[in-house]
């Protein structure tokens, strides 16, 4: 899973802000206070984690511009990207430090392997080729000195970026040298392997799209347009399995009963389901928008591999408030299937829907974080808002509650006259 994110000087991110990342993470507040800009951050993480430098046009964001159409104007260093991932009780910490064009990359191992009192113990440089030379330190001296004791040459292979630097820590012991290069290789190779195959991102702009079985298909990703969504839903259903029956029932919810997917005497693949009231077969293409902005939706939840992250761009659009009740419950049900899932969202019902999550027991208040953004002079700002164990949200969402107090100000003085004359 991953366990945290780190953004800074990007778009509306000034001095770097840090997410501490729930197996459900939602991010709330105005429109233009950076929510889209941390699921671009992660995408662009995602699609630059096999290269030595930040990839601008890719799979998940297209920045033609490069640096300059990304750089917060008023940010002083360069771009910072940071990400966490927590596997086998073990937490790895990778950032891009983009500063004057040229890209860094920084890994952080937090392994009680590699500690000693909380003191760093060695350093990883990348060499030529894939060759690092780890320098393995002593404790410090009456000064506070740090003197090297050994080195040792390791080899990273292609998971080791150019440019880059390893900073290994913690653990109750000093293991042997080769050790802790291995154990780096592993760590960071699990990360960039993760980033570059288990993120998902789905964006608000996303309908299915019939497509030419000719067209080589990427299995399993809706992509983030939701153009892949039929191959994606048709090889899903096609095996039958779990998968398959998670998104028949979902769809059913959103009244999209008996879904089928696959290419019938078409040229193209195409998506169907019974009309609930009718009972007639209905292309998807015919549905209307909320039930053809959910099914890719519905499709990445359920086809991601356990254990991945779908990122989706408010996933209520569209959608009725009984609907966005049911939305929360299918988040959930993924979560408890293993996904990780980030959304953003302007829906007031979903977040006052929370208690509903309560009786099926599958998520406790901690599986959820919630984060308010918001703009100040200086860039992005965020607020983590507590969920009491009885699932309501502490003060409830600033920027909701802001507008609100004026509504219910203004219905009161437009309407509490009529109210005492009628009574």
């Amino acid at each position: 899973m991953l366990s945290e994110i780190m953004i800074g000087g990007f778009k509306s991110f000034g001095e770097p802000v840090s997410f501490d990342l729930a197996p459900l993470t939602i991010f709330v507040g105005p429109n233009g206070v950076g929510k889209s800009s941390v699921f671009e951050a992660v995408g662009l993480m995602a699609q630059s984690s096999a290269s030595g430098g930040l990839v601008w046009t890719g799979r998940w964001v297209d920045f033609p511009g490069g640096l300059n159409s990304v750089k917060h104007r008023g940010s002083a260093g360069g771009l910072v990207f940071g990400a966490g991932l927590s596997a086998e009780g073990t937490t790895s910490s990778v950032a891009w430090d983009h500063d004057s064009g040229k890209a860094s990359f920084y890994f952080s191992g937090r392994s009680k392997a590699f500690k000693v009192d909380g003191e760093e113990i060695a350093v990883a440089t990348r060499q030529q080729g894939d060759a690092a030379r780890v320098i393995y330190y002593g404790p410090r001296d009456a000064d506070g000195v740090k003197h090297e004791i050994a080195n040792y040459n390791a080899s990273f292979g292609d998971s080791f970026p150019d440019a880059s630097v390893l900073e290994i820590g913690q653990g109750d012991r000093r293991p042997p040298i080769k050790e802790i290069a291995d154990r780096v290789s592993n760590t960071l190779g699990r990360l960039l392997s993760f980033l570059r195959d288990d993120v998902y991102l789905i964006g608000a702009h996303r309908l299915p799209v019939r497509i030419s079985p000719t067209v080589q298909l990427a299995p399993y990703a809706v992509g983030k347009d939701g153009s892949n969504t039929l191959a994606a839903l048709s090889l899903a259903l096609r095996n039958g399995d779990e998968i398959a029956k998670k998104i028949v029932f979902w769809a059913k919810e959103f009244g999209m009963p008996e879904i089928q997917s696959g290419w019938v005497n078409q040229p193209t693949l195409l998506a169907d389901y019974r009309d609930p009231a009718s009972g007639e077969k209905i292309e998807s293409g015919m549905a209307g928008f909320g039930s053809q902005q959910i099914l890719p939706v519905i499709t990445q939840l359920f086809c991601a591999r356990p254990g991945g992250l779908v990122l989706i761009e408010e996933p209520e659009i569209s959608l009725h408030p009984e609907a966005q009740v049911s939305l929360l419950r299918m988040l959930a049900d993924a979560v408890s299937s293993g996904r990780q899932v980030m959304i953003t969202t302007h829906s007031q019902t979903l977040l006052s829907a929370l208690g509903e999550l309560s009786s099926d027991g599958r998520l406790k208040p901690s599986d959820i974080a919630i984060y308010h953004l918001s703009k100040t002079a200086a860039g992005t700002a965020a607020e983590r808002l507590e969920i009491d164990p009885a699932w309501y949200i502490r003060g409830w969402v600033p920027s909701f509650s802001k507008v609100e107090t004026r509504l219910l100000r203004d219905w009161i003085h437009n309407v509490g006259d009529r109210i005492e004359a009628d009574a």
